[in-house]
């Protein structure tokens, strides 16, 4: 790559990549998208459709995540195969990953959500499920969502989330042919990879999440981060959170389906 090009090297010309006019990017910063997993994983999906071509990127905006980029937005030139020009303001970010937990007692089943400031939504109230990633060993569930939830609901009853006693809901659904649930594809290419963390309990464990949930009232007030347990039957009212309804979704398709933790990690 050079100041204004760039190689997606599933198409046979070269693309130029530019910078927007609102965007002064220097040559580092342009390489370090050339870079970027996300980028480069939509440039070689782009590079393999046969329905269109992709003639020209324009950055119009990147934010960084210390020295790390964390969203790159731009504006690629797309023409279809009638020489249409299709809208393509996109945001790049690749994927993430939210866990369903489920707390069956005595056949109801309890689910933790978590609800934190969303200035994207101008809201602190929307119940959803805890995002993180995996750990470099691929073997816990981690970020700041596990950590609270150990920190103010947990503490005393689990040690974090372990991908063993975990299910892969959208490998299972989609056969590991789809990584993660689109939630936005018309502007972003996020998706979310959907896991299920589901355990027996008994009724004293429930009842020690809710004094647990209870007394740490002040500490998640003054993290802006706050924990819920909430009635399975009642999540779907709860919240209109696109990965928890999905996860849901899934979950109770499975369900149907005759799924059991067993049968899975047969």
């Amino acid at each position: 790559i050079h100041r204004d090009f760039m190689s997606i090297e599933t198409q046979n010309d070269a693309v130029p990549l530019k910078c927007g006019k609102d965007f002064d990017g220097t040559t580092d910063v342009l390489n370090k998208i050339a870079k970027f997993p996300p980028f480069v994983e939509w440039c070689a999906n782009a590079g393999k459709s046969e329905q269109y071509v992709v003639t020209s990127i324009e950055i119009q905006s990147v934010d960084m995540f210390d020295d790390c980029l964390g969203w790159v937005k731009f504006k690629a030139t797309v023409v279809n195969k009638e020489g249409v020009v299709l809208p393509s303001v996109t945001l790049v970010r690749g994927s993430a990953t939210s866990l369903l937990p489920v707390f069956n007692c005595n056949g109801n089943e309890y689910v933790l959500l978590i609800s934190k400031v969303r200035p994207a939504i101008a809201s602190s109230t929307l119940l959803e499920l805890p995002t993180g990633l995996l750990d470099e060993g691929r073997k816990r569930f981690v970020g700041r969502s596990a950590d609270e939830i150990q920190k103010n609901a947990l503490s005393g009853l689990l040690s974090g989330f372990p991908l063993d006693d975990s299910v892969d809901l959208t490998a299972m659904v989609y056969d590991q042919s789809n990584t993660g649930i689109h939630l936005c594809p018309g502007g972003s290419d996020e998706y979310v990879q959907l896991l299920l963390y589901k355990k027996d309990v008994d009724l004293k464990f429930i009842e020690t999440v809710r004094r647990n949930i209870s007394t740490s009232a002040a500490r998640q007030r003054d993290s802006g981060f706050w924990i819920h347990l909430v009635h399975m039957p009642d999540v779907m009212a709860r919240t209109s959170d696109g990965k928890t309804l999905a996860s849901l979704l899934l979950y109770y398709q499975l369900l149907e389906e005759g799924y059991t933790e067993q049968t899975v990690k047969q």
